[in-house]
């Protein structure tokens, strides 16, 4: 009978009870009732865009040895190609990856590291993908992966946690939710409700969840342009759930989202779900805007500029409602 094996850096622990709980999910809906071996070997930061180039040495070489144990009785499901899936394939078990989307959008990026991790590719039995746009840019990268071992599965939203709106809506309220990174652009929701503020002559509300480097960075911008936002730092599923539960929007403007998870999550809480195109996120968002240049959200400070006229696809002219 064959070792049925989770392969992550990226799980829940008593200590950061939201960190990978899609990938505790997954394993709850997909294998219901089957026994697993949980190899979860957190890194403790953005692993693949680290400047610790000899934490990520040292990381590598602790899983490379860890996978060694792994014989051929095994069926390894490895979260994530790189670097976890790529270590999977040189152990002696049978290989499925799940792609959530960092992992390839990195390959993107440095394609001659995926030209090299090419014949690791041909080891691995299964893929799946989280959306329909990852598994096309994937096979951009490796044209040779046959459609017979290629699927996209949406990573399942926990129905429990996530389970409704309340019965009144705070007005005029957003919510956006995510690390606080260069790729995230949250500062991107913050110039969106100054430009709703702006539009309709109100105030409105954006509650900032999530934690990250650049938010002393983000509460000065919102400040400066004063925007009613509320910085709540990491929440627990529940508390996240009940301020989607409370807010009108969700708004996520992040530049590869492989899939976008945390839209469904919004969606279920009732709230209308805007998103920037170019990535997974769209398949399953309720409005998708362009994504604006950031030289032309200026404008925003003095008037009203609608958010497709900010793209780099059409010309603006300046527009004060006043």
């Amino acid at each position: 009978m064959k070792t049925k094996i989770i392969l992550t850096h990226c799980y829940p622990t008593s200590d950061h009870m939201t960190t990978g709980l899609f990938v505790k999910d997954w394993k709850t809906r997909y294998f219901e009732g089957e026994d697993f071996t949980l190899m979860h070997y957190p890194f403790g930061g953005i692993m693949l865009y680290s400047k610790n180039v000899f934490k990520l040495l040292r990381y590598l070489y602790r899983v490379a040895k860890a996978v060694k144990s792994i014989d051929q009785q095994s069926t390894v499901y490895a979260h994530w190609w790189i670097p976890i899936g790529w270590l999977a394939t040189r152990s002696k078990g049978q290989v499925e990856v799940i792609c959530h989307g960092s992992d390839v959008y990195w390959l993107k990026k440095h394609k001659f590291v995926a030209k090299v991790l090419a014949k690791y590719v041909r080891r691995v039995q299964y893929w799946t993908f989280v959306s329909q746009h990852l598994k096309s840019e994937f096979k951009k990268l490796y044209p040779f992966v046959p459609e017979s071992i290629m699927v996209v599965q949406h990573m399942p939203v926990n129905n429990l946690i996530f389970k409704g709106e309340c019965s009144s809506k705070t007005e005029d309220s957003f919510v956006t939710c995510g690390a606080m990174i260069p790729r995230k652009n949250t500062e991107l929701a913050l110039w969106y409700v100054k430009n709703e503020d702006q539009r309709t002559g109100k105030k409105h509300l954006l509650y900032v969840i999530g934690d990250g480097d650049l938010k002393g960075d983000l509460e000065r911008l919102a400040h400066n342009l004063g925007v009613n936002a509320i910085f709540t730092g990491m929440l627990h599923p529940e508390k996240v759930a009940g301020i989607f539960s409370s807010c009108e929007k969700f708004l996520l403007f992040s530049d590869d989202e492989g899939y976008g998870q945390v839209i469904d999550e919004a969606k279920l809480c009732g709230c209308q779900t805007i998103v920037t195109a170019g990535d997974g996120k769209e398949e399953h968002a309720d409005i998708v805007l362009p994504m604006p240049q950031r030289g032309r959200l200026i404008k925003i400070r003095n008037g009203y500029v609608p958010w497709e006229r900010l793209s780099g696809e059409i010309s603006v002219d300046y527009e004060d409602p006043r």
